[in-house]
């Protein structure tokens, strides 16, 4: 049985993995429609899982948490919001922009 030393470590490693691929991505995503493509995947799953933990924070009335994972959401939307802007930009044939 695995230790909680050795589950937070491990979810340490994946969130710092993720973080990693999501500023690939943005780096990426104002010239790749490819990589804005990923991107938003990405970012439509972190909004979803955002989502779900802010219902259940909602439940339990966790307040502090309630308005980090609120504005955590917000910023989610914006950022979709953008590249969704992007990605119609980098589909436009060449030299219609």
């Amino acid at each position: 049985m695995r230790s909680d030393a050795e589950e937070i470590a491990d979810a340490q490693r994946e969130m710092a993995e993720h973080d990693r691929e999501l500023a690939r991505l943005r780096e990426l995503a104002s010239k790749d429609v490819a990589s804005a493509e990923a991107l938003r995947r990405l970012l439509t799953d972190d909004l979803a899982k955002t989502r779900d933990a802010l219902r259940v924070f909602k439940k339990r009335r966790a307040d502090q948490l309630v308005q980090q994972f609120s504005e955590d959401e917000q910023a989610l939307v914006g950022e979709l919001g953008s590249l969704e802007a992007t990605i119609g930009r980098l589909r436009l044939p060449s030299g219609a922009a």
